[in-house]
């Protein structure tokens, strides 16, 4: 984390990072970091997950927090190996940093709502390395995280 706030990195105070084993991840499609497993309030005191939000139910920031009120972001240990690897964190920190403040911004400081079908198009990758449609949406806050990602790195490099 010391390098990722060197650079600049920054995420909003409720966010908390863990390093974990590649196999504690719960993403499908071999990502290296990931945040929140996204839960909403669906009424009647009945809470959703991603397996189970349909198209139309709303998310808010809460939707991201856990139970101790926080957004847990979850990077693999993997890229922890190499000097080559901590450039690697650090893209990832600042990918995950640039969503999560851009969510953050839109869902907590300006009190947007957006359904669990917004935020997918915003989030998910447009698709997979193989061409399969993982249902973002070109120039998506997904997208404009890895231009920032890659910003910092060149910054952080000198360039």
């Amino acid at each position: 984390m010391a390098l990722a706030k060197q650079a600049g990195v920054t995420f909003p105070e409720d966010v908390q990072v863990f390093w974990v084993k590649p196999s504690q991840l719960h993403n499908t499609e071999g990502a290296q970091a990931e945040y929140s497993v996204l839960q909403a309030n669906l009424g009647d005191g009945r809470i959703g997950n991603a397996a189970n939000l349909a198209p139309n139910d709303l998310v808010t920031w809460e939707s991201f927090q856990n139970k101790a009120g926080m957004v847990p972001v979850r990077i693999s240990t993997d890229l922890l190996g190499s000097d080559e690897a901590a450039i690697a964190h650090l893209a990832h920190l600042a990918h995950e940093s640039h969503e999560l403040n851009g969510l953050y911004n839109s869902l907590e400081v300006q009190g947007n709502l957006m359904t669990y079908s917004d935020l997918n198009r915003l989030v998910r990758p447009v698709a997979s390395e193989t061409g399969v449609p993982l249902g973002g949406v070109a120039n998506n806050l997904h997208e404009s995280a890895w231009t920032y990602a890659d910003q910092v790195i060149l910054n952080w490099r000198g360039h």
